[in-house]
Formats: structure tokens, sequence, C-alpha cells
């Protein structure tokens, strides 16, 4: 079974969750840019998106897979998130407000994830 992964609304918030963090990365220092912590967090944050697209290529059981991952994906940019703003880099309520999104697609991830678990067969 494939999936149009561009019409999930997991999907269009993962995708605005890149554009906002992809915009918040610019503050940090350009020696910052090509190793730092602006590329982690871009290289990161890139991959939820990208592991649905990759998913929805396969059956129901695997995109679910994917679907996970991209939630577990989630945590690693609050990480970075919260670092960003414990070096002075971006302040709390920027922070907060993309903490926020993120948890808003980890919730939509998680409604599809466990929305769509195949039930027991009853004996």
């Amino acid at each position: 079974m494939s999936h149009e992964f561009e019409k999930f609304d997991f999907y269009k918030k993962a995708h605005q969750l890149v554009l906002e963090i992809y915009a918040c990365a610019k503050k940090l220092p350009h020696a910052d840019e090509e190793y730092g912590l602006a590329a982690d967090i871009c290289q990161t944050v890139i991959q939820i998106p990208a592991t649905i697209a990759r998913g929805s290529a396969f059956e129901e059981d695997e995109f679910r897979e994917h679907l996970e991952e991209a939630r577990v994906t989630i945590r690693m940019v609050d990480m970075h998130l919260m670092m960003m703003h414990r070096l002075g880099f971006i302040s709390k309520s920027e922070c907060d407000r993309l903490l926020k999104l993120g948890d808003e697609v980890r919730q939509l991830l998680i409604q599809r994830i466990e929305g769509r678990k195949k039930k027991p067969v009853k004996a």
C-alpha cells in the first residue's frame, strides 16, 4: 500500500517544523554553520519528513515503523532546541514555540500510529 505522504497532516506539520527550524538556525554564529549545532539541528529535523516520505513507499506495518522513527527523531530536535536556548542563541519563548510545534507533530504521529494498529484476532 503506497501513501501520498504530502496529504498527511503530520507530514505538513513536520514540513512546517523544518522551515521554522532552518529559520531559527540562521541565528546561530557563522562559525557554527558547517559542523556545529546549526548543522546538527538542520540535519536532524529534515529527517522527520524524509522518514515519513520514505516510509510511505511501504506497506502499513513498515510505514508505522517509519512513523515511529520520525516520532523519536523529534526528541533529538527537542534536545537541540533546549541547548540552543541554554547557550543563549534563542529566547525561551522561541524555544517553547518550536518545542510546541514539535509536540504537535509528535501527537499527530502517535494518533496515526495507534489508530492504525492491527487489532488482535479474537479466538
